[in-house]
């Protein structure tokens, strides 16, 4: 399994990752927080394991160390989503409690 780190967003908290097509995303984890937008298209994700089908005009929230990844429902459908990616550092002042909860 693949995990991504901070390097994606070249050295600075936030971040935004544009796919006009998803064709691939294996299984994978980051370091930081994902919220992915579906712009268009239908897929299944699979976060730790539970799979939810998505569509256009619906977002998922991904917290760092979390494993997931997207499917598509059709292959000759474009699946086009938007990352926005930021590190707990741009959230949180306490870098050692970087989980969803603990921001609450």
């Amino acid at each position: 399994m693949q995990q991504l780190n901070i390097d994606v967003i070249s050295n600075r908290n936030v971040g935004i990752v544009f796919h006009d097509d998803l064709n691939i995303c294996e299984p994978h984890s980051h370091t930081f927080f994902e919220l992915a937008y579906i712009i268009s298209g239908n897929a299944i994700h699979t976060l730790n394991g539970k799979s939810d089908v998505v569509k256009s005009g619906e977002y998922v929230f991904i917290e760092p160390g979390s494993i997931h990844f997207f499917e598509k429902t059709n292959q000759q459908e474009k699946l086009t989503i938007i990352n926005c990616i930021f590190t707990p550092e741009f959230i949180y002042s306490n870098k050692d409690n970087n989980t969803l909860m603990g921001l609450f």
